[in-house]
């Protein structure tokens, strides 16, 4: 048969099918990120946004489906941002590499060369965010016109945390990292910025993110996050726990015992689950230590574990017979069954040895000659531990983790992205391992970290809604670093917020049978949802379980009395609420004010009283234009 050349001419790739086709889980929420995302671009011509999901949603898949999506859309140069960390960025590009993506992403190193052609193909090029990579990337790339930047892990070394500083020629001062990505992104690219914590984005106006074109990552259902391990309970109610949460003193009288009990309790976990529920298949687990950011830490920690395994190891030592002891009894009270709290000892007696010990840090020997892979994603050994600071803080993924000890304290201020970021065991969990996953941790950690996730609800189901992106903050959690916020484009209103002013007569008597949700249901379903967004309702059926001692709705009031307001706009900087109004509703933790004026507009204000709280938005990216005629005219 002769060569025809037809035979040969480009046909359709279909690269977004062909990945979605090789994942073996629902890709529904993929899809609708995908799909949300190229509608941004190529019917919304949006030039800068943000996808955002929980922390180890599953992003790195998506991100690698709407790179195919995008080349199938004939977009041909896309450019993956990762943190300057090398163990991140091998992650990332080996999970790109090995999957179904054509063409194969490159390291930058592999097109810096004059002789390797970028201008007439499809490229897939990964560049850490460190200056000198970001420089040799812009000037070889310069002259590429439509690029798409997909920056991981977005809301770190990108923002500008000079945002604030004017420079001497009256311009905004820029970070050197930020303003190489804004030299990257020249005046025709697109920005797609990824995170679990776009606060700091939004905040500090990076890259004139679009906020009203953010895109929301659902997590799928095995997913197990800040609900599982944070549980909202009513007050002074239990928590609903599923899985083991040990809590430790503030002060360990022993920090080595602790350490070394934990790990004995996670021999018992993944003994029990090889044992009774993983259906004659011996799995791998890991056991993730954080307690520390300083590198001398990771060896004092590395020590207390490598001298109890290997104490666990050895037939005839005397600390083994008294580990094993220890062990047993931590069987028995899981089991509560005498011959499986034996069979469970017997089993780590037989296999102690086969452990490994992994130290991740920032140190030459990690970089060189560290298999980050069987310490995160495919655990080499039976018993994995992997201890480390800062480098597992943020983007690294923990394939069979089932234990953690976290005891890294605050000493001022919890920040919640950084700490968000921190909570490694978030993930597509399976209920059988999920149940039997432990986290020990310092009593007081434990709790100022539920309070960072209790006040990032709020702020999630504000973005989430997609609406006045609000970011909550409490005395002891702070939102993101002040630096970094755009204090000439963020309001910050002190323990309470207003939302859309809407058009509004004084309305009748409410209904007093109705249920105080039920009357902020139907003044949202009058008035719209500018005037009582879904997301705070959705905040109070999340955290509150008696609902009527938790709401407080107040007599509405005109503006006009107080002459210090602005009376037009319906606002006041010294706040809306006082204590004598806190004192008619001492129970109650969501207090609701309707405030109108003269010209016949209001707007609602709200308070959640959970100790000293803030809410900063950005008042910079504006939705598009409301038309008030929209929503009815109540009569009161």
């Amino acid at each position: 048969m002769p060569f025809n050349p037809s035979d040969y001419n480009e046909v359709n790739l279909n690269r977004y099918k062909v990945f979605l086709d090789s994942l073996d889980h629902p890709t529904v929420s993929i899809e609708k990120t995908v799909d949300d995302a190229v509608s941004n671009i190529i019917k919304k011509n949006a030039k800068s946004f943000v996808i955002y999901g929980e922390p180890q949603s599953g992003k790195t898949s998506m991100m690698i489906a709407l790179t195919s999506k995008l080349l199938d859309e004939n977009f041909r140069f896309i450019v993956i941002l990762v943190q300057d960390n090398l163990a991140l960025e091998e992650q990332n590009r080996e999970r790109f590499q090995f999957s179904t993506l054509n063409p194969t992403p490159k390291r930058l190193e592999d097109i810096l060369p004059k002789d390797v052609n970028i201008e007439d193909r499809e490229i897939i090029v990964f560049c850490k965010k460190n200056s000198q990579n970001l420089l040799r990337l812009i000037k070889r790339t310069d002259h590429i016109k439509n690029k798409i930047i997909i920056d991981d892990e977005a809301d770190y070394a990108s923002p500008n945390s000079k945002i604030n500083r004017i420079g001497e020629k009256g311009d905004v001062e820029k970070t050197k990292i930020n303003e190489r990505i804004y030299d990257l992104i020249g005046k025709d690219g697109i920005y797609i910025g990824v995170t679990a914590t776009p606060a700091r984005l939004d905040l500090n106006n990076t890259f004139e993110n679009e906020n009203h074109r953010w895109v929301y990552f659902k997590p799928h259902a095995a997913y197990k996050g800040q609900d599982f391990f944070f549980p909202i309970a009513s007050d002074g109610g239990k928590f609903s726990i599923n899985y083991d949460l040990v809590t430790l003193k503030d002060q360990a009288h022993d920090p080595a015992k602790e350490l070394r009990d934990s790990i004995f309790r996670f021999m018992v976990n993944a003994t029990f689950l090889n044992l009774y529920k993983n259906q004659n298949i011996i799995k791998n687990y890991i056991m993730l230590i954080h307690t520390s950011v300083k590198m001398e830490n990771h060896a004092g920690d590395r020590r207390v574990t490598e001298e109890t395994l290997s104490e666990l190891a050895k037939r005839n030592s005397k600390k083994r017979i008294k580990y094993l002891e220890k062990i047993f009894d931590y069987a028995l009270k899981k089991t509560n069954n005498d011959n499986k709290a034996k069979e469970i000892t017997q089993f780590i007696a037989k296999n102690s040895d086969k452990y490994a010990i992994g130290v991740m840090n920032s140190s030459k020997h990690n970089k060189i000659d560290f298999d980050l892979k069987k310490f995160t994603i495919t655990p080499s050994a039976l018993f994995t531990i992997s201890i480390g600071g800062n480098t597992i803080s943020r983007g690294l993924t923990f394939n069979n983790l089932i234990s953690m000890f976290f005891t890294r304290g605050v000493k001022t201020i919890m920040q919640q992205d950084t700490y968000i970021q921190r909570a490694r065991m978030f993930g597509p969990r399976p209920d059988i391992e999920s149940e039997n996953f432990e986290l020990t941790i310092t009593d007081t950690l434990y709790h100022q970290w539920f309070s960072c996730f209790m006040l990032h609800r709020l702020s999630y189901l504000s973005a989430i809604n997609n609406l006045h992106q609000v970011w909550v903050e409490g005395s002891r959690t702070r939102a993101v670093a002040p630096s970094s916020v755009d204090k000439s484009n963020v309001r910050i209103d002190k323990g309470e917020i207003s939302f859309e002013k809407v058009r509004y007569k004084q309305q009748q008597e409410m209904n007093v049978s109705e249920s105080k949700k039920q009357i902020l249901l139907s003044l949202r379903e009058k008035l719209g949802n500018n005037f009582i967004p879904k997301h705070v309702i959705d905040f109070i059926n999340a955290i509150s379980v008696n609902k009527e001692d938790d709401i407080a709705i107040h007599k509405d009031g005109k503006i006009e009395r107080w002459a210090d307001a602005d009376h037009k706009d319906i606002s006041r900087a010294r706040g809306i609420f006082g204590n004598f109004d806190y004192e008619k509703f001492p129970l109650a933790k969501h207090h609701f004010k309707i405030i109108y004026n003269e010209k016949g507009f209001a707007r609602m204000f709200y308070n959640f009283r959970h100790g000293k709280v803030s809410f900063l938005r950005n008042t910079r990216n504006k939705i598009d234009p409301i038309d008030l005629n929209q929503f009815a005219q109540i009569s009161h």
